[in-house]
């Protein structure tokens, strides 16, 4: 045991020794490893906090220099304080009524060095504030609606802040118009979107709604004389319902009273007078403007001076002959007298200028008329009496006259309105006359040489019609087919039809915004359905008496393609009256009918649509004219009526194509002949005053050129075909 001992020791002695094991290494490097990492965590508080290095030296000054015990105390054992994160808040106002806002709030705590405020509306750049103690302020830009409004301090604690501001602006009264008739209204700008518009007059409040672009017109129904206006707005945002400051108050005066319609003196009903040049006058309200028509050109336009006469020089009509002029006057405020008592006058005098009125200066006996200052001294025409609505501008001159806006309301003339040339009386026979030898000279010059034309060409056709220079090689069957929409009824195409042929049919004549266009348009439409009506009526019950089977009445969409070439053609040889065609129906008959059946039907036909034009013709010769809107109404749909009757019986009997003229020259060529002389006869004595004014400009002659050029080309054409090229193949061969 004691030996073990021994070993024991010896060999605990030995590891100790310079040669130590391995084993005894790791030890001592494990400890050491261990020193170093205690000390590297006691490091940090042996320095000195960044509080403690930032305290006064004065701090540290104020310990006893001696080592002597201190009892420790409550302020000696507490932490260091700390500063507390500066907030901001935001004191704006919920509302807003101009576009210059001061965004301002407050700061509660400190604001470190180089700690800033920054303001920004909506979604727009951050703006620096000022900053003064605990308070903060930025002036910015606003526009109208709800603006959110942010604040934020940039620094420490980096708080933010925000709120919304409705913004809301006083309308805008549009001080250029002020002066306010029956049809306007008090309008402005600078309102909301959809906001309440509320217009305050003498204690009177009318209200409107703003457009997307913020303008509004309130109309006024009550009459008022430089009154005070003012106007505001209210609109909803978020709930939140605002409304806006009184606007700046200004003056309006609301006249609602018509002037009296104004007086034609010179020329008188039946004076002829110059194309060019001629001079109207009347009498009529003073200050009002006087607009003079013939037709729907208006002729001139002048001012009423205070004495109540006026006169104006009417430039070159456009028509001449026998036609109404009318005279309408519109007050300052817009009001509208409507027509006056129309005068029938004839332009065409080579006179200058119109005889001057009877109550002249130079009539008068024993006057010297060269002595200008008398002339202008002693003016002869007695003062006009004040009209109703003088009193109302008494106290002050009235205001510049406004130009009108619409030259008449519903009850106005159109160029439909305008009596056709007479059909009975000892006026009329010469137009008669004249007519029939117009009528035979297109018979002669165009229909026969256009059918000549027509069947050497249609000839060639049938002959050329084997040869086939390219086609197609695959059969159509192969492709897929488009789908079919599913069309209109039968009825229905019908309505669209005769509706579409009327709204083109007043496109003959230029049209413009008065309301008399849409009453136009109303006559359009009933006269195109009457000679619809008619054309498919009598057919009908003639083939029934005839047993000629089932008829069937349908609208063809092609034949709207010739309602548009009259109306073109009119419009480009300015015929007033116009040649105007409205037959889009047709009748479909069997197809196994003779010849002479469809004769007679297509004849039937056409002479159902001329005899109701004509009976149209002669019931606007009896209707007077002028009236209100009834009356107006129903001498343009006599006038429409006839022209279009007239006009689609001519073009029908054309011997070409599909037209029905063609079943009856192919029929009987005399039952042809008479029937289209006397329809071509109705129809250029309707058309004489355009013929006329053809004959004054000196067009009719390159008309008449041409006429002669085509029948020319028509009859060598026929000739050539028919007599020169078979006996120049007879000669060769």
């Amino acid at each position: 045991m004691d030996g073990e001992v021994g070993r024991t020791f010896t060999h605990t002695a030995h590891t100790i020794a310079p040669g130590v094991p391995a084993r005894s290494r790791a030890r001592w490097r494990f400890l050491l490893f261990t020193l170093i990492a205690m000390a590297a965590l006691a490091l940090p508080l042996a320095a000195p906090s960044p509080a403690f290095a930032s305290a006064p030296s004065e701090s540290l000054a104020a310990q006893p220099d001696d080592d002597a015990y201190t009892p420790p105390t409550d302020d000696a054992t507490a932490p260091p304080p700390t500063s507390a994160a500066p907030t901001i808040d935001l004191t704006v106002d919920p509302r807003h009524t101009s576009s210059d806002l001061n965004i301002t709030g407050t700061i509660t705590g400190d604001l470190g060095d180089g700690d800033r405020v920054e303001v920004r509306v909506g979604d727009g750049n951050w703006l620096k504030a000022s900053v003064t103690d605990t308070t903060f302020s930025r002036p910015v830009s606003v526009t109208q609606g709800p603006q959110k409004i942010e604040a934020r301090i940039v620094g420490a604690g980096s708080d933010h802040a925000d709120a919304t501001v409705n913004v809301i602006f006083a309308p805008v009264i549009d001080a250029s118009n002020t002066l306010i008739g029956r049809h306007g209204g008090l309008g402005g700008s600078g309102a909301t979107t959809d906001a309440t518009v509320t217009v305050t007059i003498d204690g009177h409040t009318y209200t409107g709604q703003a457009g997307v672009n913020g303008q509004w017109s309130i109309p006024i129904n009550r009459e008022y004389s430089h009154a005070p206006a003012v106007v505001t707005q209210t609109n909803t945002w978020n709930g939140t319902t605002v409304t806006s400051p009184s606007s700046a108050s200004v003056p309006i005066t609301v006249d609602l009273t018509a002037p009296k319609p104004p007086t034609i003196t010179s020329p008188s009903a039946g004076a002829a007078i110059p194309v060019s040049g001629a001079t109207i006058s009347g009498r009529a309200e003073p200050g009002s403007t006087v607009t003079v028509f013939a037709g729907s050109q208006s002729l001139c336009k002048v001012t009423v001076p205070s004495s109540g006469t006026w006169s104006c020089t009417a430039p070159e009509v456009r028509k001449s002959g026998t036609q109404n002029i009318v005279a309408i006057t519109q007050d300052a405020a817009g009001n509208s007298s409507g027509d006056g008592t129309p005068v029938s006058v004839t332009f065409g005098s080579t006179s200058s200028p119109s005889d001057p009125p009877k109550n002249s200066p130079s009539d008068e006996p024993g006057r010297d008329t060269n002595t200008p200052d008398d002339e202008s001294s002693s003016p002869t025409e007695k003062e006009p009496e004040p009209s109703e609505s003088d009193d109302e501008h008494t106290s002050e001159a009235a205001p510049p006259a406004a130009p009108p806006n619409r030259p008449g309301p519903w009850n106005h003339a159109t160029p439909f309105t305008e009596s056709l040339p007479p059909a009975i009386g000892v006026d009329a026979l010469a137009g008669w006359f004249r007519a029939l030898l117009l009528a035979a000279l297109t018979i002669a010059l165009i229909l026969i040489p256009a059918r000549m034309l027509a069947g050497t060409l249609a000839r060639r056709r049938a002959a050329g019609s084997a040869v086939v220079f390219a086609g197609r090689n695959r059969s159509p069957h192969e492709f897929d087919k488009a789908p079919l929409l599913a069309a209109p009824g039968r009825v229905a195409m019908i309505v669209i039809g005769i509706v579409a042929a009327g709204a083109i049919t007043i496109f003959a004549n230029p049209v413009d915004g008065r309301p008399a266009y849409l009453r136009l348009l109303i006559a359009a439409v009933i006269a195109a359905a009457i000679i619809n009506a008619a054309a498919a009526w009598l057919p009908r019950i003639l083939s029934h008496a005839w047993q000629c089977g089932f008829t069937e009445v349908r609208m063809n969409p092609r034949w709207l393609l010739v309602v548009v070439a009259a109306v073109l053609a009119s419009r480009i040889l300015d015929l007033n009256p116009a040649l105007l065609f409205a037959l889009v129906t047709t009748v479909r008959v069997p197809t196994v009918l003779s010849r002479p059946v469809l004769a007679r039907l297509a004849l039937s036909r056409i002479g159902a649509v001329f005899l109701v034009g004509v009976f149209a013709w002669l019931l606007a010769s009896l209707v007077p004219q002028g009236g209100g809107f009834f009356t107006q109404l129903l001498i343009e749909t006599a006038n429409i009526t006839a022209l279009v009757g007239i006009g689609s019986a001519a073009i029908m009997m054309v011997p070409l194509g599909r037209l029905s003229g063609r079943a009856i020259f192919a029929w009987s060529r005399p039952l042809w002949l008479g029937s289209v002389l006397a329809i071509l006869t109705a129809l250029f004595v309707m058309l004489g005053p355009s013929i006329e004014n053809w004959r004054a400009t000196g067009n009719i002659l390159a008309a008449l050129a041409l006429v002669f050029a085509f029948a020319a080309l028509g009859i060598s054409v026929w000739l050539w075909k028919r007599y020169v090229q078979p006996m120049l193949a007879g000669s060769s061969s």
